[in-house]
C-alpha cells in the first residue's frame, strides 16, 4: 500500500518496529569486505516501465557504466521463473548462495535488493526502489557504499504491508490516512 509512488522509496523514523518484530527476522551484519558485484535485473515488464527498454539493454548499461567506475567480477543474476511463478519460490539457486562475498548488489528495482540488504549486503538501485533510502542509486560510488541504520527503513516497510485481514478490517486504511497526514505536514512521500 503506497500512496504517490510504485514502492515505498522513503523511511521514516517515527514508525515503531512492532510490525517489523512481529516477523522474526534476523538483521545480519553490514558486509564490508566482498569481491564480487551482483547484477539482479527486475522483472523485462518492470524494466520497461521504469527505464524504456528491456533486461538486456539495462545489463549491458550498467555494465558499461560499472567498468567505468570498478575492475570487480560481475555475477548476473535473472529474476528464478519457473512452474508458474518467479521470484524465491521458483529459484533453483538461492539468493544467500550469489550474496556470498558480495561486495554489493546493484539492480532496478528487484526485490532481490530488500533481501540484501537484510542479509547485510550494501544496493544501489534506482531513485524509486524501496532500497533507494538505505543504498545508492549512482554507479560512481560502488567503491564506497553507504552501511546506514537500516532499522528505521525496515520498520517503514513494514508499515505499508497489510494482511487482507488488517485491510478488511480498516487498519491499513487508518494508517493510510495518517501516513498521508504525516507526508503533507513533514514532506515525506513523493506528490
Amino acid at each position: 500500500m503506497i500512496p504517490n509512488a510504485l514502492h515505498v522509496n522513503h523511511q521514516d523514523s517515527r514508525l515503531p518496529d512492532d510490525r517489523w518484530k512481529a516477523h522474526g527476522i534476523e538483521l545480519q551484519d553490514w558486509k564490508t569486505n566482498g569481491d564480487h558485484i551482483l547484477l539482479c535485473p527486475s522483472s523485462e515488464t518492470m524494466t520497461r516501465h521504469v527505464y524504456g527498454y528491456g533486461v538486456g539493454d539495462w545489463i549491458l548499461r550498467t555494465m558499461a557504466t560499472l567498468s567505468t567506475h570498478t575492475d570487480r567480477p560481475i555475477h548476473v543474476r535473472y529474476k528464478p521463473r519457473g512452474n508458474g511463478t518467479s521470484g524465491p519460490d521458483a529459484a533453483t539457486i538461492p539468493l544467500e548462495d550469489d550474496l556470498k562475498n558480495c561486495h554489493a548488489v546493484v539492480t532496478g528495482m528487484s526485490i532481490a535488493a530488500v533481501q540484501a540488504v537484510v542479509a547485510g549486503v550494501p544496493v544501489f538501485s534506482h531513485d524509486d526502489a524501496p532500497t533507494a533510502p538505505v543504498g545508492l542509486t549512482n554507479l560512481s560510488g560502488i567503491e564506497a557504499p553507504r552501511y546506514p541504520d537500516r532499522q528505521p527503513w525496515l520498520n517503514t516497510l513494514c508499515h505499508y504491508q497489510y494482511t487482507p485481514a488488517e485491510i478488511k478490517s480498516g487498519m491499513a486504511y487508518e494508517f493510510l490516512q495518517q501516513s498521508l497526514d504525516r507526508s503533507t505536514k513533514y514532506g515525506i512521500l513523493p506528490s
